[in-house]
């Protein structure tokens, strides 16, 4: 799931670089978008390989 919202994240980047391009300003619900997915696989790659203990944090997509 993470390796299709990066793909998508980098789509919407360039996306985003023609919008900057043409009216001088980053669509919000892009940088919302791009920011929410390096947040999350932030927070996956840390349970993934920082977690050492067998007692595992809560999960929210907050």
């Amino acid at each position: 799931m993470l390796a299709v919202l990066s793909i998508l994240a980098v789509l919407a980047t360039i996306l985003a670089w023609f919008a900057i391009l043409f009216t001088g300003s980053y669509p919000r619900g892009l940088f919302d978008f791009v920011v929410g997915v390096g947040r999350w696989a932030a927070r996956v790659w840390a349970y993934a390989f920082l977690l050492v203990t067998d007692t595992y944090p809560p999960f929210s997509l907050r």
